[in-house]
């Protein structure tokens, strides 16, 4: 899933982030696949075009 392109909203943003979230969950559960946690918080998540990515 690829998150990228103009949002209408914040809340549309976060949709997405929350969306694509539950396909990395579902990844893990339905196909067994190993999934590494890395602990970002917000500083960390600025997109290449200087846009937070957040689900808070």
């Amino acid at each position: 899933m690829n998150i990228c392109g103009l949002k209408a909203s914040v809340e549309a943003l976060n949709e997405d982030i929350k969306e694509y979230n539950r396909e990395l969950a579902s990844l893990t559960m339905n196909m067994g696949a190993d999934l590494i946690p890395i602990d970002y918080d917000k500083r960390d998540m600025i997109s290449g075009d200087g846009h937070h990515l957040s689900d808070s």
